[in-house]
């Protein structure tokens, strides 16, 4: 491979990465969007009870905060402590974020059997993403899918891409 070759593969790979970062941002900014006009016909239906409004407001400070959490724990070196802990700080929110539903919506249901599913639903939401987040360690990677989506880079196998 000649000095030629390496440029055009370089700038190749920055323009992908580019091209990732703005799809990336992109849809953030969509699903940022989607998230405030649920919570503003929300907010709409609930006008009339405090409690609702209450309730939305936590939720989604909850929604922000877990989301910070995350983007921190992304940008936190991989060799320190900084990565778990603030995967421990998005699983607490989250956790608790579970229980304040579960607590809204057995209050609306029927007392007895259908509270504790809803609670044990909300168990196992927990359980999970403390696993996911938490418990399951980093060494596994991210399943990383070539240009064309199909899930096979050129050698019939995914690539798995550690961060």
């Amino acid at each position: 491979m000649d000095a030629s070759d390496r440029k055009d593969d370089e700038a190749r790979a920055s323009q992908s990465d580019e091209r990732r970062r703005l799809s990336t941002a992109a849809i953030n900014v969509a699903l940022l969007l989607l998230i405030a006009d649920c919570s503003v016909r929300t907010a709409r239906l609930a006008l009339d009870d405090p409690l609702d409004l209450a309730f939305l407001a936590v939720a989604d400070a909850d929604l922000t905060a877990v989301g910070w959490c995350l983007w921190r724990a992304e940008c936190s070196p991989a060799g320190g402590g900084g990565r778990r802990r603030w995967r421990l700080a998005a699983w607490a929110l989250s956790a608790a974020l579970c229980c304040a539903v579960a607590f809204r919506v057995s209050l609306a249901a029927m007392p007895g059997v259908p509270a504790i599913v809803v609670w044990g639903i909300a168990l196992c939401t927990a359980l999970v993403v403390l696993y996911l987040l938490v418990v399951r360690k980093d060494r596994e990677g991210y399943h990383v899918l070539d240009g064309d989506g199909d899930g096979d880079a050129g050698d019939g196998e995914g690539v798995v891409a550690s961060r």
